[in-house]
């Protein structure tokens, strides 16, 4: 059985794991707090040392970070490959990190939406292949902000309907059972309607094996706290997997990071989403909670495995 999350390692049953990440870092003017920072948390997290690792996906990252990070990672083996292009009219802003060991890159294209409020980005597509020969899509999203956005902004919808287009030509190009994963910084919750209507990813398992064109979205599960309350723990936090300490409403967090998986991940397939690890890493919680503009959204990661 292989397994397939961002971070991979070997068990003594033979198993092998890789992990899918997705990471939020924010920009800002302290260019050397956050390149070390950064330095630090490629350094010491456990599945960037791991020489077994898959890949991670970035999001909000120039780059100057990137070449910081290919300094960094390449001696371990990793590659980078990065729509980071702009023009005063629109900003490409993401990365995926991968293991070369297991990976080749196969293709990468940017999905732009020509909306008549301007540009949308909606996605990267960047497709891997791992050495047995399977092919993965991987799409790595940062959508607007909701705070420079109009409440009832039509293009919103519009970063849905895109994505959902996309993925239906790459179905019928490759069969409903093709390797899809949509991950990022989405700046909507699960069950808002770009993500859960437009896009058609369902918390509903049932419904997702039974109609392959819709995806899964495990985020569902991390809309509240991580613990439950009891008397010795007050606090569960964190609550999702963004933070905005602001915020005039009714919670200071949202579950704006999500990894989304095609129905090949839970139907009949060699592939399957192990759930349990699904993860809302919160290593680098105290530099979210204090908000000091460096890092304002948590790591999440899956595993999916192969039999």
């Amino acid at each position: 059985m292989d397994r397939f999350s961002t971070q991979s390692k070997h068990h003594k049953n033979g198993v092998l794991e890789y992990r899918p990440i997705s990471t939020k870092l924010k920009s800002q003017s302290k260019k050397y707090q956050r390149r070390k920072i950064i330095t630090c948390l490629v350094d010491n997290r456990t599945f960037f040392n791991n020489s077994q690792n898959g890949f991670f996906a970035l999001c909000e990252i120039s780059e100057p970070y990137i070449e910081n990070l290919e300094n960094i990672l390449s001696p371990k083996g990793y590659k980078i490959s990065r729509s980071t292009a702009s023009d005063k009219n629109l900003i490409q802003d993401n990365a995926l990190i991968y293991n070369s060991k297991i990976f080749q890159l196969i293709d990468k294209k940017d999905i732009i939406n020509p909306h008549y409020s301007g540009r949308l980005k909606v996605a990267t597509l960047y497709q891997i292949q791992l050495t047995d020969g399977d092919l993965f899509n991987i799409y790595v999203c940062h959508w607007p902000s909701r705070l420079s956005r109009e409440e009832n902004w039509l293009g919103r919808d519009d970063l849905g309907v895109t994505m959902r287009a996309e993925i239906d030509l790459l179905m019928q190009k490759e069969g409903p059972c093709t390797k899809i994963i949509v991950m990022g910084d989405f700046n909507d919750e699960p069950f808002n309607e770009p993500i859960a209507d437009k896009l058609m990813a369902s918390r509903d398992m049932g419904l997702v094996i039974a109609n392959r064109r819709f995806l899964y979205n495990p985020f569902w599960r991390k809309l509240g706290g991580i613990k439950s309350y009891n008397k010795d723990c007050l606090t569960g936090i964190p609550y999702g997997t963004y933070f905005y300490k602001n915020a005039k409403g009714n919670t200071k967090w949202h579950t704006f990071d999500q990894i989304i998986f095609s129905s090949s991940f839970v139907a009949k397939s060699k592939w399957h989403l192990r759930e349990e690890d699904t993860v809302i890493h919160d290593e680098i919680l105290n530099h979210v909670i204090v908000g000091k503009g460096i890092f304002d959204h948590l790591p999440i990661s899956a595993i999916i495995e192969k039999e």
